[in-house]
C-alpha cells in the first residue's frame, strides 16, 4: 500500500513538473513571437518611412520642375532675331508672344570678326521698359528697328552713330553670323524681365537661362 501511494506521488510530481514546463515553454514562445512581431513592426516602420521619404522627394522634384516650366513658358515665348540681305540694313525683330508684357526689355548687338572664336557685345540697341504682347490690337506683331552697317564697317565714318566704334573692315562682313567660326556677321542676344520679377537672358546660341537680377545677372 504504502508503494502504491508513493508512485502515485512521483507521477503527480512529475505531471507537475510537466506542466510547469509546458507553460514556461508557452511563455517563452509567446516571449519569441512577441519579440518577432514588434521587430518586424520596426522594420515596416522603417521601410514604410523610406519609401514615404522617396516618394516626397519624387513629388516634391516635380513640383519644381513643373513650376519652372511655367516659369519658362512665358519667357520662351519672348524672342529676337535678325532679318535681311548682306550689306544692306537689317531690321531687328522683337516678339513678345504672351497675353502680358514683358520689362526691361535689352537687345545686344554683337558682331564675330575673324580674329575671334565667338561673337562680342557692341552696342545696346533696344532698351525697353515695357514690350506689349503680340495680341495687342494697337502694335504689331513684331515690333521693328533697323540695324545700318554704316555703324559698324569702317570707311563709312561719316554715318556713325556718336560713340560707336566700327568693328568690319570690310563691307562684305555686314551678314547674319551663321554659327560658325571661320565666318563674321552679326548676331544678338536679348534679356528681359518677365511678369513675375524673373530676369531672363537669351544668348546669341538662342539658349534661354534663368538671371539672378538685370541684365545677364549683372
Amino acid at each position: 500500500m504504502m508503494g502504491i501511494l508513493q508512485d502515485a506521488a512521483a507521477d503527480d510530481a512529475l505531471e507537475q513538473t510537466r506542466r510547469a514546463a509546458d507553460a514556461g515553454w508557452s511563455t517563452a514562445s509567446a516571449t519569441w513571437c512577441l519579440f518577432y512581431a514588434t521587430a518586424l513592426l520596426v522594420v515596416g516602420a522603417f521601410a514604410a518611412a523610406y519609401f514615404a521619404g522617396r516618394t516626397w522627394r519624387a513629388t516634391k522634384k516635380e513640383l519644381v520642375d513643373t513650376r519652372e516650366a511655367q516659369e519658362r513658358l512665358e519667357a520662351s515665348r519672348v524672342s529676337a532675331w535678325l532679318r535681311g540681305i548682306p550689306e544692306r540694313p537689317f531690321d531687328l525683330c522683337v516678339r513678345n508672344g504672351n497675353e502680358a508684357p514683358v520689362y526691361d526689355v535689352q537687345v545686344d548687338i554683337l558682331v564675330k570678326t575673324l580674329d575671334r572664336d565667338e561673337p562680342r557685345a557692341v552696342n545696346d540697341l533696344w532698351v525697353s521698359a515695357v514690350l506689349p504682347p503680340a495680341s495687342s490690337e494697337t502694335r504689331e506683331q513684331v515690333q521693328r528697328r533697323q540695324v545700318a552697317p554704316g555703324q559698324y564697317v569702317k570707311g563709312q565714318q561719316e554715318q556713325l552713330a556718336a560713340g560707336n566704334t566700327p568693328t568690319f573692315d570690310r563691307l562684305q562682313d555686314w551678314q547674319v553670323w551663321d554659327g560658325s567660326k571661320g565666318s563674321t556677321g552679326v548676331t544678338l542676344e536679348l534679356s528681359f524681365r518677365d511678369t513675375k520679377g524673373i530676369y531672363w537672358n537669351r544668348d546669341w546660341r538662342g539658349q534661354l537661362s534663368r538671371v539672378a537680377t538685370g541684365k545677364k545677372g549683372k
